[in-house]
């Protein structure tokens, strides 16, 4: 395709923006084209990125450094002879000056050369201090949900093109090791064109950067249009065929020869546009460093403790006096939207939210279905997850949990038991009910079934349609995985249309059971699924509320703690049918 005059002048590329972007680049290696060298609409673009880091003393660093020097100076390899030797992180024999001081460069990429390919690799001191972790072509960091901080991109070949790293963590490292990066960006456009274009841009040259532009003429096999060439060749008049070990000297007295073919250029004549830019950008440290030094930051997050809205920082959280803070269920949902989080009980209200690379966090569920946590375990989470928890903080309301309280104030935890906690054992309980009796259990493993026992608890209904959603994983946890060819291996004179839960009715009243009865409770919790993926009308819908034993107009998050714990009492009253007397 033809390209007009702005893809060639690249004026938005050529500002530096890397102060404020959110991902810095610290490598790039891409080149992308269209068509074959040197066709009409022939087009290549490509981009080279290097950068190292120096101290943050320095002066002018774009000035005192070069992209040659940046981009060539040992090529992230170490360099050693007689009398030195530099680390494959130090940019040898390139050095800046601050007042009479020499100063080298570190980079934070290497490239390795190997018999396969080239490798990309990040520093391990940049890894190890930002405690970051490996996610495939990520590098995560466990204290913020799992966020990326280190991204690879890759071409389809499977090579890496592009590191990035997130601003605001670089800038971190950078304000630990008193350091500043300098980023240069070396970027060339070209593209054959049919006729001369009608645009030219100016060169450009400031101390750090240029742009460049120009257009030449070729002929059709991409040689200069007019200007003809030549290709000498050169010989040995005189060879020995029947020598073991033949040896050619330069000064050798055997005859030689020389021959030279005249080239006339001809054909159609071209026009190669293209243009280059290198731009020398500097990304200054932080202020502070809390990620790898630790540095104390100012307060931002207020959470509010009181009814006249009174508003405490993190550090007043953790002062006494000792206080709770509350919080919308929908909390629950946020945190366990980070990979790696976890929801535990401890009892029927109470319980622990897992967070990677903190302590659990125990929290209570007050009569009003609010969260409570007791002020000084929220004013010690990472800032990070603060900032997340405060969006769903709310006035106080309904006390706190009496659990709660008994076990934080008088270390007496509740010996009860969360229905999430009934429901799991219960399945558990029936699983081997059925091994015992019949030689292999009831539910058959699947890929899923672990997520989905995570997704099953009373925080995941903030409305009816979730409710419903709850409804649906329930049954896919419970009745889904009922092996359905051991149900129909007991029930042989049943049609095989026949579905698992009145398979399962006809094997309850074989073993002396109600099996209606006592399979009711799953035929309605099935029901309320169908309004997941269905619409059925209000008077089934109010008969499959019945039959899970839901009042329909309670709030859904008392349905839904009610729902599991029917569900695992209806799961416990199956299994003692089959255990029998």
């Amino acid at each position: 395709m033809a390209r007009d005059g702005e893809w060639f002048e690249m004026k938005s590329m050529r500002k530096r923006r890397m102060r404020t972007a959110s991902w810095i680049p610290l490598y790039q290696e891409i080149e992308k084209s269209e068509r074959q060298w040197p066709e009409i609409d022939f087009e290549e673009d490509v981009v080279v990125t290097r950068a190292a880091i120096f101290p943050s003393f320095v002066d002018k660093l774009r000035e005192q450094l070069s992209w040659n020097e940046l981009h060539c100076a040992n090529g992230n390899r170490p360099e050693a002879n007689e009398g030195m030797y530099s680390p494959a992180r130090e940019l040898w024999n390139h050095h800046v000056q601050q007042n009479d001081e020499f100063v080298d460069g570190e980079f934070l990429i290497f490239e390795h050369h190997t018999s396969s390919g080239r490798e990309i690799m990040v520093s391990p001191d940049l890894i190890c201090a930002l405690k970051l972790e490996r996610l495939g072509d990520s590098w995560v960091y466990a204290l913020e949900g799992y966020g990326e901080v280190i991204r690879n991109q890759r071409s389809e070949d499977g090579t890496i093109h592009t590191v990035e790293i997130r601003a605001k963590h670089l800038k971190d490292y950078l304000c630990a090791r008193k350091s500043q990066l300098v980023i240069g960006t070396f970027r060339s456009r070209c593209a054959i064109l049919h006729s001369k274009p009608d645009f030219q841009f100016a060169d450009t040259r400031d101390e750090s950067s240029w742009y460049e532009f120009g257009v030449r003429e070729i002929n059709e096999d991409g040689g200069c249009y007019g200007q003809p060439f030549a290709i000498s060749a050169y010989g040995f008049a005189e060879t020995d065929h029947d020598d073991d070990v033949p040896v050619y000297k330069f000064d050798d007295e055997r005859e030689t020869w020389r021959k030279r073919h005249d080239i006339d250029t001809e054909g159609r004549k071209l026009y190669r546009v293209g243009c280059e830019m290198v731009l020398m950008e500097t990304v200054p440290p932080a202020d502070a460093s809390p990620i790898v030094r630790g540095d104390d930051v100012v307060p931002t997050v207020r959470f509010v403790v009181d009814n006249d809205d009174s508003r405490l920082t993190a550090v007043d959280l953790i002062r006494p006096p000792n206080r709770w803070i509350w919080f919308s269920p929908s909390l629950v949902t946020t945190v366990l939207s980070f990979s790696r989080t976890r929801l535990r009980w401890a009892s029927a209200d109470t319980g622990f939210i897992d967070i990677p690379g903190h302590e659990p966090v125990h929290f209570g569920v007050n009569k009003r279905e609010l969260i409570n946590f007791f002020a000084k375990d929220v004013g010690e989470l990472p800032l990070w997850w603060q900032e997340r928890f405060v969006s769903h903080n709310v006035p106080p309301d309904g006390g706190v949990c009496p659990e709660l309280t008994a076990a934080q104030m008088e270390c007496r935890p509740a010996r009860t038991t969360a229905a999430e906690t009934k429901l799991a054992a219960a399945a558990e309980r029936l699983d081997q009910a059925v091994s015992n009796a019949f030689g292999q259990p009831l539910f058959k493993e699947h890929a899923a079934q672990a997520r989905l026992w995570g997704e099953i608890h009373r925080f995941a209904a903030p409305d009816e349609p979730a409710f419903f959603a709850l409804a649906k994983n329930i049954v896919r946890t419970i009745v889904e995985r009922m092996d359905m060819e051991l149900l129909k291996s007991r029930t042989s004179n049943m049609d095989k249309k026949t579905g698992s839960l009145k398979r399962l009715a006809k094997i309850i009243d074989e073993a002396g059971g109600d099996g209606f009865s006592a399979t009711t409770m799953l035929v309605g919790l099935n029901e309320l699924r169908q309004r997941d993926s269905h619409l059925p009308s209000e008077k089934d819908l109010d008969d499959a509320y019945q039959f899970a034993g839901i009042v329909r107009t309670e709030s859904p998050m008392i349905a839904a703690k009610k729902l599991i714990e029917n569900t695992a009492g209806c799961v416990h009253c199956l299994a003692t049918i089959v255990e029998g007397p």
